[in-house]
């Protein structure tokens, strides 16, 4: 019964919410706008300096690449991590999220994954 009254008032109050939250945003905005600057930048450098992401951050993995290409496809883009076993996550790549998409396809079936290491990764 919440669940349809929150919807009720928001359909019936959706100009004055919104205009609410253009008014805090107006006034808040440089504060906004500096936080996100703040987060992205520690999020960067933590990332590519110390090769440790969000999800793995302080375990033992491979290191960042020198050259901060792509592993598998060596292009220029923003790497994540992938590990191949979760017992030990020093066994992985570096790669971009292209890439990682497409080894996770591969990784579901133990065939593909032989072709994906033989033929690619070597």
């Amino acid at each position: 019964m919440s669940d349809i009254y929150h919807q009720n008032y928001y359909q019936q109050n959706r100009e004055k919410l919104r205009a609410y939250q253009r008014e805090y945003y107006q006034a808040q905005r440089q504060e906004i706008l500096s936080q996100q600057k703040q987060y992205k930048r520690s999020k960067v450098i933590r990332h590519r300096l110390n090769g440790k992401s969000n999800d793995l951050y302080g375990v033992n993995k491979a290191p960042y690449p020198v050259d901060s290409l792509c592993q598998v496809c060596r292009r220029a883009l923003q790497l994540t991590y992938h590990h191949w076993d979760d017992a030990d996550y020093s066994d992985g790549l570096w790669v971009c999220t292209h890439c990682h998409i497409a080894i996770e396809a591969f990784t579901k079936t133990p065939q593909l994954r032989f072709i994906l290491v033989n033929r690619f990764l070597k």
